[in-house]
C-alpha cells in the first residue's frame, strides 16, 4: 500500500500515526507491508489522518497498477540513447 508514502508526505512516523489512530506502532508497519488488510472503514480513517482523499488514495494505486502492466525491460537501443541535456 501507498500509506507509507503518504505518512510521510505528513512527515509522521508510524509512531505518531498509531496513537493517532489509537493503535500500535506494529499494526501500522504491518498495514504499510501488506502483511494485513484492513476494513474499508479503517481505511477511510486512516486516509483522513493522512489527509489523503479516497479518490486520491484509488487514483494512485490504479495509476501504479497501470505503470507495471506497461512496464517494458529497457532494450539495448533505449540503453544507448544519449541525453541531449
Amino acid at each position: 500500500m501507498k500509506i507509507r508514502y503518504y505518512r510521510k508526505r505528513e512527515n509522521l512516523t508510524e509512531q505518531q500515526l498509531a496513537d493517532l489512530l489509537h493503535t500500535d506502532r506494529q499494526y501500522i508497519s504491518d498495514i504499510e507491508l501488506g502483511k494485513i488488510n484492513i476494513c474499508s472503514d479503517y481505511l477511510d480513517n486512516l486516509l483522513a489522518k493522512l489527509n489523503v482523499t479516497k479518490e486520491e488514495f484509488h487514483f494512485t494505486v490504479i495509476e501504479i497498477n497501470l505503470l507495471i502492466a506497461n512496464y517494458k525491460e529497457p532494450t539495448t537501443q533505449m540503453l544507448n540513447i544519449k541525453s541531449t541535456f
